[in-house]
């Protein structure tokens, strides 16, 4: 009686010679047999166990960690996108510009463009009682709230710049607190705001400071960077308290959803000639956003290392399985195989493993991050997002699946020669 390896190469003989439309790919059959059969030693069973194990595990390290990057590119996104334009239009010469000489009706015609408004920045010293703050002045409009959707990021009080009767202040909690003010409680929340004036003289003796002083109707919280150093007041108020006559800072624009930054960027510029800057959110933020991206990357190449390494396991595998396959190589060539058909055999072995330990890795990686949307099993503490953000973008699944095929390629077509040279085919 046939034992089931050599009842497989009978009926691998009767159908590539008896049955010619049945001649399907023999050594990806034999291949697939072989790694899915139980070898005589037991070291090799173990061997391609470990080689499966460690590009799953590679496999699956990848997917979370390219998703965890992404999350934090997110969260990054969402909150510069709460405070930053979408494109800000900077003069190139000063620090002001004349709202007069202003193309805005035509930078509205654009069917892109869903908001275009003013706003001016500058240095000013805030007080209440004896506890100072220097921080950023942004004088802005309803406009610029609505557009950075500031409602949103109010820990405190309301989004609200000037009523019938006065102006109000909305401060960043890192103000709120070296400040010591409370919104809501009619003493504690009035904040004066100094600026020095352009039109006065600095010299001994004299006051150079405008001053005025306004409540604060709500505390916003978005990231430290703005949170320590920004108090937005209506834009009238600061355009009188820096003696500004029709002058603004910057002009942001809000575009319409879906809509390429960068090509409605270019447009303006296109406008407004060589007197201004235009710049989109990315542009304003690109060291944050560049040193992101290459932390991903770089963490992404040396995964991309360990599964190398991981894979060489495979060259251990391949290697026992040849020498103890000698004789069922006999066999096969004496009915009739090539010995670029006993190579493939090997090969289709070799990548057979990469591939079980990439749909393996793949899936327990997509898994791991679907849990952690899900279920928030990753707590950030104290952090300005209460669970660790994962974001999967299929970009990066085949990325990963790329990478693996390379690596399997590498790993396993040129060892395959060399072995089956040396051992088979002389």
């Amino acid at each position: 009686m046939l034992s089931a390896e050599k009842f497989d190469f009978g009926f691998i003989y009767y159908f590539s010679t008896e049955v010619k439309f049945c001649r399907v790919n023999l050594s990806f059959y034999i291949a697939k047999r072989y790694l899915f059969s139980k070898k005589t030693r037991n070291a090799i069973n173990l061997i391609s166990i470990i080689s499966v194990v460690g590009i799953l595990v590679s496999t699956a390290a990848m997917v979370v960690v390219l998703s965890a990057f992404n999350g934090i590119e997110g969260i990054v996104e969402n909150l510069y996108s709460s405070f930053d334009a979408d494109i800000k239009i900077i003069p190139k010469k000063g620090k002001t510009f004349t709202l007069n000489d202003f193309p805005i009706e035509e930078i509205r015609k654009s069917e892109e463009i869903k908001t275009v408004t003013f706003s001016i920045q500058e240095i000013a010293l805030f007080s209440n009682g004896d506890n100072w703050v220097t921080a950023q002045m942004k004088g802005v409009d309803t406009a610029f709230l609505r557009m950075g959707r500031i409602h949103e990021s109010i820990e405190y009080g309301n989004a609200i710049l000037h009523d019938s009767s006065f102006n109000y202040a909305i401060v960043g909690m890192g103000v709120q607190n070296r400040l010591g003010i409370s919104p809501g409680n009619d003493f504690n929340s009035q904040i004066e705001i100094n600026t020095i004036s352009r039109e006065k003289e600095l010299r001994r003796n004299s006051n150079p400071f405008n001053r005025q002083a306004v409540m604060v109707s709500g505390v916003f919280s978005i990231n430290p960077d703005f949170d320590y150093n920004f108090v937005l007041v209506p834009f009238d108020l600061a355009s009188r308290l820096l003696n500004f006559r029709n002058e603004a800072s910057f002009a942001e624009v809000e575009i319409q959803k879906g809509v390429n930054s960068e090509e409605v960027a270019d447009a303006i510029s296109q406008i407004l000639g060589d007197a201004f800057e235009v710049k989109t959110r990315y542009q304003q933020n690109e060291l944050i956003y560049k040193t992101n991206k290459a932390e991903k990357w770089v963490t992404f190449v040396i995964l991309a290392f360990i599964m190398g390494l991981s894979a060489f396991n495979v060259i251990a595998s391949l290697t026992m399985l040849i020498i103890e396959k000698k004789e069922d190589v006999g066999i096969l060539k004496s009915i009739g195989f090539t010995d670029k058909g006993i190579r493939n055999i090997f090969f289709y072995e070799g990548l057979l493993i990469n591939l079980l330990g990439m749909v393996g890795g793949l899936l327990l990686g997509l898994g791991i991050c679907l849990i952690q949307l899900k279920f928030h099993i990753v707590k950030l503490e104290g952090s300005i997002t209460p669970y660790y953000p994962v974001e999967i973008q299929s970009g990066d699944i085949l990325l990963i699946m790329l990478s693996v095929i390379i690596i399997a390629l590498l790993t396993t077509y040129l060892p395959v020669r060399i072995l089956t040279r040396n051992f088979l085919v002389r």
